[in-house]
């Protein structure tokens, strides 16, 4: 595409597009060779006769699709491994890659493509392999996100339908019995999630980003000991935490109560807050 008013390559024909205004533009399609990638050049001219040239990035490209899907979780260092093959892809500008559709996740691409002939053209075959690694909490995290990989040339999006049973955990809630946390007890509060995901994560108790206790691996329910809080954590946030691929919290703002003549008072004198 050219918004300018003349694309020129050397490998072919001038495509003439001409515009009636400076408000609009007209599209043509011509039949392209692969030398034509990366050679084509806009020209814009200006009322006072200059003129702006640009040289295109255009590709041109085959991208066939992907077949043989597969995406393993490794729980020790929680990277995603997502494999999968493609039967036929070519860029003329050598531009393969792939990602998934996951802003939040990071990854690197390995790609193990061979030469292929059909028709005196060569295009590539092989595999290509995602490693993705754990990703710190964001709380824009795109939930449906493991759905998709993006493959290059073309950027064609590919819908991951058989995922090896990689599944996303539930948000986790914070339970308590109280509206504030007793400084010397006894109080009730828990860590507690429908889903840990597969494969299974565990819930983790944080002050801050300080990991106060975590729980076992599949284990649902992470009560909080009542000898963890004191008075000097007035104030700060507690996380309630599934560790995951990428991980998913509930946070609330401490209120410790302390007991002084039969009386339950606020340890740093401010109002009670709702913990839950």
């Amino acid at each position: 595409m050219c918004d300018g008013e003349r694309c020129i390559s050397s490998h072919g024909q001038k495509i003439d597009v001409q515009r009636p205004n400076y408000s609009s533009s007209r599209l043509v399609s011509v039949n392209v060779t692969r030398e034509w990638a990366g050679t084509v050049v806009c020209t814009e001219r200006f009322t006072s006769r200059s003129e702006h040239s640009v040289n295109s990035t255009l590709d041109v490209y085959y991208n066939s699709g992907i077949t043989d899907v597969s995406m393993v979780v490794n729980r020790e260092d929680w990277t995603l491994i997502t494999s999968f093959k493609v039967a036929k892809i070519f860029s003329a500008l050598g531009n393969y890659g792939a990602k998934l559709n996951c802003t939040s996740l990071n990854s690197t691409v390995n790609m193990s493509l061979v030469p292929y002939n059909e028709s005196s053209l060569v295009y590539n075959v092989g595999y290509f392999q995602l490693t993705s690694f754990k990703s710190q909490f964001d709380s824009h995290v795109n939930l449906t996100c493991l759905s998709t990989v993006v493959v290059y040339p073309g950027a064609r999006l590919e819908r991951l339908n058989e995922r090896g049973g990689v599944k996303e955990s539930s948000t986790p809630q914070i339970v308590c019995d109280l509206t504030y946390i007793p400084e010397d007890g006894p109080f009730q509060c828990s860590c507690d999630t429908e889903s840990l995901g597969s494969p299974e994560g565990r819930l983790t108790w944080r002050l801050g980003e300080q990991v106060l206790t975590s729980g076992d691996y599949g284990v649902k329910r992470l009560p909080l000991s009542s000898d963890i809080i004191n008075r000097s954590h007035q104030g700060e946030k507690l996380v309630c935490e599934v560790e995951w691929l990428y991980d998913k919290r509930s946070e609330i703002n401490i209120m410790v109560a302390c007991e002084y003549e039969d009386k339950i008072i606020t340890c740093a004198r401010q109002s009670l807050t709702k913990l839950c």
